[in-house]
């Protein structure tokens, strides 16, 4: 099974949330190929090629990725999805931001494992609490 990893991380440093969930893409079990998409990001990669449970690291560049906008980051992975089985990433705003974007343009669902505290409906596509919260209610106010 083919593993795509989309790395967190700055341009000059790797977050330590991509060896987490690295961490859980091992467990799946299967080849992991790390994404380390950005600009001016060769130090990340390197970063990333050091990781144990590596095999490979693709490492992206261009103006538009310098920023880590969701939508250049989804259309690069999805130009490279039919060669992977899982893509995975860790559970920061980047990744939440560009996954279900992908899994939109894929035609596919997001696992409602991908996080402990959300999960996607693909009907609405929106991030939803996974356990019933406490509603905010305004006070009533008081007639005189």
């Amino acid at each position: 099974m083919a593993i795509l990893l989309l790395a967190d991380h700055d341009n000059a440093s790797l977050s330590d949330q991509t060896a987490k969930a690295l961490t859980a893409a091992s467990r799946i079990g299967g080849d992991v190929t790390v994404l380390v998409a950005g600009k001016g990001a060769q130090a990340a990669a390197h970063a990333a090629a050091e990781l144990s449970g590596v095999s490979k690291v693709l490492l992206a560049e261009s103006d538009e990725l310098a920023n880590n906008l969701a939508e250049p980051l989804a259309d690069l992975i999805v130009s490279l999805a039919s060669g992977y089985d899982t893509i995975i990433s860790a559970a920061t705003s980047v990744g939440k931001n560009v996954l279900p974007r992908v899994a939109a343009l894929l035609d596919v669902a997001r696992s409602p494992r991908s996080s402990k505290s959300s999960w996607l409906t693909p009907s609405s596509a929106r991030s939803m609490p996974a356990t019933p919260s406490r509603r905010y209610s305004r006070p009533t106010p008081r007639r005189s």
